[in-house]
């Protein structure tokens, strides 16, 4: 149960970061707060599964990657590429159910233009740092 717990705070906690970096950079954000789309409705399941409940084999293995060299910053920004380009639909979406199940049933088919999404997402170290020093806090309490 405990580790059940912890995780659960540190998807909160990096759930939020991903919202705050996409108020951002992506004008899309405004549309999914007003239908009630938050980031622990579906960033909870990419982190915790880094992405392999959504992404392709081929590409999660990109992302996995990139986290070898980058760290963390990957999800991130993995995440920010999906919103970014499922945008047009997400725009469309008239409630949180519909948004949330085009969020789930996300494919890609072009992964180095996926990528390259990802790689032009600017998201500085100093903002994870603040994210993990939540988390850290968060679990002192």
């Amino acid at each position: 149960f405990f580790f059940q717990a912890e995780d659960g705070i540190r998807d909160f906690c990096l759930s939020r970061g991903l919202g705050d970096v996409y108020k951002r950079q992506v004008h899309g954000h405004a549309h999914l707060k007003r239908i009630g789309v938050d980031p622990i409705m579906y960033a909870q399941d990419w982190f915790m599964t880094v992405f392999t409940s959504t992404l392709h084999f081929n590409l999660v293995v990109r992302i996995i990657d990139a986290m070898l060299s980058e760290g963390m910053k990957i999800l991130y920004r993995a995440a920010l590429a999906i919103l970014i380009r499922s945008q047009p639909a997400l725009m469309a979406a008239r409630n949180n159910e519909a948004a949330i199940g085009l969020i789930k049933r996300y494919k890609e088919t072009d992964d180095d233009g996926f990528m390259e999404t990802a790689f032009k997402i600017n998201l500085s170290r100093k903002e994870l740092q603040k994210y993990e020093a939540e988390y850290a806090a968060s679990l002192r309490k």
